[in-house]
């Protein structure tokens, strides 16, 4: 199972502040991303090596 799922999921529910994603892990990321009604409120921004950091905007 992808562990962007879980992480997602607690993103959403506010037991985390924030996801930060490795370059090499970015599509695994994505791929869950994608199929979440709420994609619209996870918002990336990208740092340093092609790494990102997702929040979500309440």
């Amino acid at each position: 199972m992808n562990p962007y799922v879980e992480l997602i999921e607690k993103l959403i529910k506010g037991e985390i502040e924030k996801i930060e994603v490795e370059r090499k892990n970015v599509m695994a990321f994505i791929e869950v991303w994608n199929k979440n009604e709420d994609r619209k409120r996870i918002v990336g921004e990208a740092a340093h090596h092609g790494n990102v950091t997702y929040r979500y905007i309440r």
